[in-house]
């Protein structure tokens, strides 16, 4: 039969350093989300200025970079949104009215596509996003940044 010797001492540094990880760990992990926040604020920013060429008020002023939370109370998550009133009408499409006597009550001449342009800023982002996080977790685990 194997004999063993285990310490106490281990078992608390053990113990110790989980607590000290845990503290830290929220820390970094917000973060690593604003680091990733911003570059996916710069992503948008950088297709929007490609799609969009007609002047579009200050829809580019108006893309913002959340603070991270934690969703549902599990997982941290950051949001890029634009804060501008007519975001949605480039991003979705909309319907072209001609002028009527009041409003809303304009004849509907057309219809005008949407950009799309966080949808498809989100699917290029994705595998940068993966590779940074893979990254992140080896450094915080190997590196103990605790």
């Amino acid at each position: 039969m194997a004999d063993y010797e285990f310490s106490d001492k281990e078992l608390l540094k053990l113990a110790d350093d989980l607590e000290k990880m845990s503290e830290a760990v929220p820390k970094l992990t917000k973060r690593f989300l604003n680091k990733e926040g911003n570059k996916l604020k710069s992503a948008v920013k950088k297709l929007a200025k490609t799609r969009i060429k007609v002047n579009s008020g200050n829809y580019m002023k108006h893309l913002k970079r959340g603070k991270p939370y934690q969703y549902k109370g599990v997982d941290w998550s950051v949001r890029v949104y634009n804060a501008s009133n007519h975001a949605h009408l480039i991003e979705d499409g909309h319907d072209i009215v001609a002028k009527g006597s009041k409003r809303g009550k304009g004849k509907k001449v057309g219809y005008k596509n949407g950009y799309h342009i966080h949808a498809d800023a989100e699917r290029r982002f994705t595998n940068t996003y993966v590779k940074d996080a893979m990254d992140f977790l080896d450094e915080v685990l190997d590196e103990g940044k605790w």
